[in-house]
């Protein structure tokens, strides 16, 4: 159409817009259509490739898993078996241990339940209480070295002190206070009297030479500890009889690092043999729909992008021929029928005056 003022155009005029507007309308919608059928074509498409991959990656993993599985499962008996060879060796190794022990502190151990035998006799002989050869009579009544003095001191305290002190920290009736005192000084009493007097003092020679017993006795057992610790930290283990365990134990580890090498050998042939053939069958299997639905997601993308284009340039010209002159709200179907009916009853009226008409009449 040639460059004139729509508004002074006639009903040819008119009829020529009513049908590019409705050929732009008609591609318009048609874009909508093949827009709509693109984005479902590529929908499916990717959903296609997604279950392509998803079916590999479940093959791959169930194929790896079959390949590893007896090789896990021979691993952990193995692993048990070393396991149990380990705790067999530590029982053996305990029991030598103990039996070594046993044997290299005889001589103490018999030295000493000789001198307890021996204390036993000159207790009994004499008739003297087996508790005057106890570590609190030695610390209360023969105090000597740093063990008897602290257990010397920590008697007062708790006799004198912490007990007195608790009385009346709870607040207890004065007369259980002195009861408290009465008994405390009646035991003393009773000590000195009976135990210090009618014991100590007629058996001193006897009670003194059963401490000295006893000194050597608890110096036997420091030794006998001493020689415990020495035993158990010597890493030295040739004479337990270990070597048939330590066998064992390198034999099964061999077999673990055979098993090792063979699952990595395995994993090795599948990754480069197995996987690629079942990746292969799978994408041969979807070969023909994958093409098929990629060359259909191409020829819409296509026509699309063709009729896009199209539509953009009629929405161009429309807007430049005649949406510039009429009006947005003017350039629609309905409106142009209205238009075209005034237009009719009116002969020569042009299109401009008819709007006029329109506008007047809303």
């Amino acid at each position: 159409m040639p460059d004139i003022n729509i508004l002074d155009g006639n009903l040819d005029t008119l009829a020529k817009i009513e049908s590019d507007l409705r050929a732009y309308v008609d591609k318009k919608n048609a874009l909508q259509e093949i827009a709509d059928e693109s984005s479902k074509s590529a929908s499916e498409l990717s959903s296609l490739k997604k279950r392509i991959e998803s079916e590999k990656d479940e093959k791959i993993e169930e194929g790896l898993s079959s390949v590893c599985s007896g090789f896990d499962k021979s691993l952990a008996l193995e692993e048990e078996r070393k396991k149990e060879i380990k705790a067999k060796r530590s029982q053996a190794k305990n029991a030598g241990v103990a039996e070594r022990i046993e044997l290299e502190t005889a001589d103490l151990v018999k030295a000493n339940a000789d001198m307890k035998s021996q204390i036993n006799q000159m207790f009994a002989a004499e008739k003297i209480p087996k508790y005057c050869n106890s570590w609190l009579f030695h610390a209360l009544i023969q105090t000597s070295g740093f063990k008897d003095v602290f257990g010397y001191i920590c008697t007062l305290l708790i006799a004198f002190l912490a007990i007195p002190y608790a009385l009346f920290y709870f607040k207890l009736d004065t007369r259980i206070i002195i009861i408290y005192y009465f008994v405390l000084v009646t035991v003393i009493m009773s000590f000195l009297k009976y135990v210090f007097y009618r014991t100590v003092v007629n058996h001193h020679d006897t009670i003194e030479r059963a401490r000295i017993l006893s000194d050597r006795i608890a110096a036997n057992k420091h030794e006998v500890k001493k020689k415990t610790k020495l035993i158990k930290r010597d890493s030295d283990e040739t004479m337990y009889g270990l070597e048939g365990y330590d066998k064992a134990i390198n034999d099964t580890m061999e077999k673990i690092k055979s098993i090792n090498e063979q699952s990595k050998a395995a994993v090795k042939n599948f990754e480069e043999v197995t996987k690629p053939q079942l990746i292969a069958e799978i994408d041969g299997r979807f070969e023909d729909e994958l093409k098929a639905l990629e060359e259909k997601t191409r020829e819409l993308a296509s026509k699309e992008k063709e009729l896009g284009d199209d539509v953009a340039k009629e929405k161009i010209y429309i807007a430049s021929h005649y949406e510039a002159y009429i009006g947005k709200g003017y350039l629609k179907a309905d409106k142009l029928a209205e238009i075209r009916d005034i237009m009719n009853r009116h002969a020569g009226m042009t299109i401009g005056q008819a709007i006029a008409v329109l506008k007047a009449n809303s």
